[in-house]
């Protein structure tokens, strides 16, 4: 017990010494850690200044010459449907203030301080083609002694680009951002561009997942609005987009339906899924054309190609499916066939399409279906062809007789001539089937080398 108390007593020593090591360090550090009072004095002296939060003097037509430098940092987001562009961006504001000097040796040797936004005149920049930006809450400028006004903010702008998305996936945006004065014109105030290159910095760009960026370009020119002269800065910014994700997606599962609809007419009549397969094709590719259209625009101007490729795919499925129900048609039909329908599908096109058939140039088919007239005429040749005597007592029974296997006969050349039918329509049906399916492939094919842009990235 002794021994534990002695334990705690000394575990309390040892953060009690702690403690009060870092209370002497608060009082070392604190007032290194507060504004000298030439610094107070000197801010003081701005905030009393009333000239401070005026434009700046010039001489006579001369204006107030502002440097702007807009850093790129980011590409948040690029919206298709919303036609706006929103970037992470600094912006570096350089001028100098006539109204703010001091003498450095007078104030502790101080030259230069940070002071808020609302001690200080400030050019009003504006992006004239914004539509939203986000406060980043940083309002510190820096002054120098001798005038000189350096002011640095980071920003998120979101401001409208027109966006043609015709060559969606593949496409390329260029989207300008104007930064001009909300009211000061040109002769007095003029933007100036610092750097040597006419190109946006780019020190500490964060590149997007999905855009590229390809160029930068900054132009100064003079806006007009209500007969009065602004100067602006132009900044165009061109982005390609990476389409990977959208072939992987979109391109290739469509390409891979399309080549599925071949299957429809390699499938035999008999199983009953022809029609089945199709739809199920037309109903994959359905969804494919719902994710692009929460996509892209919907604006007939920009309509994108991979959209177009999508209707003549899903045209492509009808044709199968228009062409699956034209060819069940053929093969359950039980009328008899003409003789050029015979000859031209049953023996010319089948032996070009390299088809089993059996249909011969020269033979020709009866009907299958024997009218009443027909039936009795068949009947009384059976009886004519029939000669033997039979006795007044069996006449009756002979007469019977002979009417059954007339009948049996007629019967029976019927199932001949109608199982002939069935036949001669399923080879019509087979080698139709066949040849519409290569016209499919056909179509599939250069339905493919005409959109093949769109496969490549």
């Amino acid at each position: 017990l002794h021994k534990n108390n002695s334990n705690a007593l000394s575990n309390l020593t040892i953060a009690f010494d702690k403690m009060l090591s870092l209370f002497v360090a608060i009082l070392i550090i604190a007032p290194c850690l507060e504004a000298s009072p030439f610094e107070k004095q000197l801010v003081q002296q701005l905030s009393d200044n009333g000239t401070t939060y005026t434009r700046p003097e010039t001489p006579p037509n001369v204006p107030l010459y502002v440097e702007v430098l807009v850093d790129l940092h980011q590409l948040v987001q690029l919206d298709e449907l919303m036609q706006t562009v929103e970037l992470k961006l600094y912006f570096d504001v350089i001028y100098n203030n006539t109204h703010i000097f001091w003498d450095p040796s007078m104030y502790g040797g101080i030259e230069e301080l940070e002071v808020s936004q609302s001690q200080i005149w400030l050019p009003d920049i504006v992006i004239r083609n914004r539509v939203d930006t986000v406060s980043t809450g940083y309002d510190k400028v820096k002054v120098s002694h001798s005038g000189y006004i350096e002011w640095i903010y980071p920003a998120v702008e979101i401001f409208s680009c027109e966006l043609d998305v015709s060559e969606f996936p593949h496409d390329e945006q260029v989207c300008h951002l104007d930064v001009s004065s909300w009211a000061l014109t040109k002769d007095k105030m003029m933007f100036i561009w610092g750097l040597d290159e006419r190109k946006m910095p780019l020190y500490d760009y964060v590149p997007n997942s999905q855009w590229k960026l390809l160029t930068t370009h900054v132009e100064e020119r003079n806006l007009t609005l209500q007969n009065k002269e602004f100067s602006e800065q132009i900044y165009t910014l061109k982005f390609v987009r990476l389409p990977k994700f959208f072939a992987m997606t979109l391109i290739y599962p469509t390409l891979v339906i399309g080549a599925m609809t071949i299957l429809i007419f390699m499938l035999p009549v008999e199983s009953g899924e022809k029609i089945g397969l199709g739809i199920t094709l037309l109903l994959a590719l359905s969804v494919n054309l719902l994710v692009l259209s929460s996509i892209v625009p919907a604006s007939p101007r920009t309509f994108p190609v991979l959209g177009n490729y999508f209707f003549a795919t899903i045209l492509l499925i009808a044709f199968s499916l228009v062409s699956t129900v034209v060819v069940e048609n053929i093969h359950f039909a039980k009328s008899t066939p003409s003789h050029w329908v015979r000859i031209l599908f049953g023996y010319y096109l089948a032996k070009l399409l390299f088809k089993e058939t059996h249909i011969k140039p020269t033979n020709k088919v009866e009907s299958n279906v024997a009218t009443a007239e027909e039936r009795k005429h068949r009947k009384e040749q059976g009886k004519k062809s029939t000669v033997y005597q039979a006795s007044p007592s069996s006449g009756k029974d002979v007469s019977a007789l002979q009417e059954a296997l007339v009948e049996l006969v007629n019967q029976h050349r019927d199932d001949n001539m109608s199982q002939q039918v069935c036949e001669e329509w399923a080879i019509i049906a087979a080698v139709t089937d066949r040849l519409l399916g290569i016209m499919c492939f056909i179509a599939f094919l250069i339905l493919n080398i005409y959109y093949n842009r769109i496969f490549i990235y």
